[in-house]
């Protein structure tokens, strides 16, 4: 079996050397290596092109994060077997000779992970990994564990990291390259897994393969955070059922509690929301769901779970001291906090849209505005667009001010009521008396 080692660069320049190194030591097997710069404002491409000969640079022109770089790289390809591989891993020798032999013993095996490594070499980073759902929250096995011999059997896992992934060729021909839409990073490993097992693989956890893996990141916490999260929700979207997101996944991200107290969490998770929703309609159309019912009940339920969330972060603002937060929150409290939506109402307003109004909700009920659009042809895209646009950015708080709304028109309206029933009251009495006056002026004599 050949070999191609594809290794994304974006600013490597401190890990590179040992990197390559560690990879042309691999003795005893022909290997093509393949380095994939990504735009690095470093020197890393200089360096490759300068010091490792042997190693094929492509320079791509824009930062494509790992999975634009890592399809660059296999496209280039030319061995059977393809192994994605961090800049910041180093390999133990006979790493890449137990990839080999593990797709070799095999052939229903389509993507090999080994055991990495924390550079002090005594703990154990990744073991294989799994999956909580119906959240999709990934975890790895034997994580922070001793590296003491109780992970060193070859298993069969529900993924492996992309830090040092090995993916037979075949596999990328039935099912595609890596999905790009991860971008920069993270949980894409984990969606290429799925979808490879989905189409019949085995995805194996290899413990003779070892590596070490910095785990280095020159990215904010926040932002981090923000592409595990909409990552995260991504694979979901992806691999869960209509049924499972609506019934199992959204219930089980309402019940899990909001650490308000920690800002990047919470303002990361509803970043990540809120780009999900953007993209929300693409996805389940990709999908093939495209059942208007169904986008509609997606997109109010992922709705509610970005309200949740940024409420969830404005209370913590409150409590951080965060002034410009504090005042948003300040202004909000008496439109939105004091009551809250009740969802009953909501699905009052949902119903309406698709039945005219009753004599009562002529005065009384309160109706969404209905987006429309006269242009030929592209007029339905316009509208739903603009229906997109308006749920992200005014929906809630005027959902919130119409139900205010309804409730004054509701005690005016039984006030109204109230005013009607004495007036018929006053009427019938000024009735009576009128009759008791003309009696007394024919009689001349009150009537008793």
């Amino acid at each position: 079996m050949r070999a191609s080692i594809v290794i994304p660069v974006w600013n490597g320049r401190q890990w590179l050397p040992t990197c390559l190194d560690s990879v042309l030591e691999q003795a005893g097997v022909e290997v093509e290596i393949i380095a994939v710069d990504n735009a690095s404002k470093d020197d890393s491409a200089e360096l490759i092109a300068s010091t490792y000969p042997q190693v094929r640079l492509i320079r791509s022109p824009s930062n494509r994060g790992f999975s634009g770089g890592c399809n660059l790289g296999i496209k280039a390809s030319q061995a059977e077997i393809l192994i994605l591989l961090n800049q910041d891993t180093s390999v133990r020798p006979g790493w890449l000779t137990s990839f080999l032999q593990t797709f070799a013993d095999d052939l229903t095996v389509g993507i090999v992970g080994g055991k990495g490594l924390y550079p002090d070499g005594q703990q154990i980073q990744h073991a294989g990994g799994w999956l909580a759902w119906p959240r999709g929250i990934a975890d790895h096995y034997g994580h922070r564990e001793p590296d003491d011999g109780r992970w060193d059997a070859q298993v069969d896992v529900e993924y492996v990291t992309g830090a040092a992934m090995g993916i037979r060729r075949e596999v990328v021909e039935r099912i595609g390259l890596l999905d790009e839409s991860f971008w920069p990073g993270y949980y894409e490993d984990v969606d290429y897994c799925l979808r490879a097992q989905a189409a019949g693989y085995k995805v194996r956890y290899c413990p003779q393969a070892v590596y070490f893996h910095a785990e280095s990141t020159s990215t904010p916490a926040v932002s981090q955070s923000y592409y595990i999260q909409r990552g995260r929700l991504r694979l979901v979207l992806k691999h869960l059922s209509a049924a499972r997101l609506l019934e199992e996944f959204l219930p089980a991200e309402a019940d899990e509690p909001l650490v308000i107290a920690d800002r990047i969490q919470t303002r990361a998770l509803r970043l990540a929301y809120l780009d999900t929703l953007l993209n929300l309609p693409v996805l389940l159309r990709e999908r093939g769901l495209e059942d208007e019912s169904l986008v509609e009940k997606m997109l109010n339920a992922f709705q509610m779970m970005h309200r949740r969330i940024w409420l969830a972060d404005l209370h913590g603002a409150s409590e951080r001291g965060d002034a410009a937060d504090g005042l948003i929150l300040n202004a909000l409290q008496p439109a939105m906090l004091a009551n809250g939506l009740l969802p009953e109402y909501f699905q009052q307003v949902q119903a309406r849209r698709g039945s005219p109004p009753s004599a009562e909700e002529t005065w009384l009920g309160l109706r969404e505005y209905v987006f429309h659009s006269s242009i030929p042809l592209l007029g339905p895209l316009i509208t739903r667009f603009r229906e997109w646009g308006f749920n992200l950015v005014a929906r809630w708080p005027l959902l919130y001010l119409m139900q205010q709304q309804e409730a004054i028109n509701q005690q005016l309206g039984q006030r109204l009521l109230n005013l009607a029933e004495e007036n018929a009251l006053l009427a019938l009495e000024l009735t009576r008396l009128k009759k008791r006056l003309g009696k007394e002026s024919d009689n001349g004599r009150p009537d008793v």
